[in-house]
Order: C-alpha cells, then structure tokens, then sequence
C-alpha cells in the first residue's frame, strides 16, 4: 500500500515519513533484519534487488540497527 502511495506525490513525502518512523520502531525493538527482508519481499526481487527502493530501506535499517547494538556495547564497557 506504501508502495503505491508513494508514487503520488501528494503523499509522497507522508509515506516517506511514515516508512522513517516504522524504521526507528523496528530498530528500537532490535527486530531482525531477515524478518525486514522478507516483509519487503526482497526475497523475490531476484536480479531487480539493487535497483529496488526496499532495498535501500533495508540497508539503512541494518546500519542503523549495527550502530544501535556498538552504542549499546559501548555503554556497557564504560
């Protein structure tokens, strides 16, 4: 439904917004970036992958969720 909403560019940038909160939430929660790939269905992009706007939100979610787990870590060092 995101997807198809996106491509009208009067909800465009709520949708855009919309996908940045639902990521911080998953974040937040640690949820696993398998479960991620597969809700996007990166599983059947097939040679498409790289090219697919998903794609690029999964990437940054596993970034953000790495930098999450080293800050983590961090603090239980200190």
């Amino acid at each position: 439904m995101l997807k198809a909403a996106k491509r009208d560019l009067s909800s465009k940038e709520l949708v855009s917004r919309l996908q940045t909160d639902q990521l911080e939430r998953w974040v937040t929660m640690g949820k696993d970036p398998a479960d991620i790939y597969k809700l996007y269905d990166l599983n059947y992009a097939g040679s498409r992958l790289l090219r697919d706007p998903q794609f690029s939100a999964w990437v940054k979610y596993v970034d953000d969720l790495k930098r999450r787990d080293h800050q983590n870590r961090s603090l239980v060092l200190r």
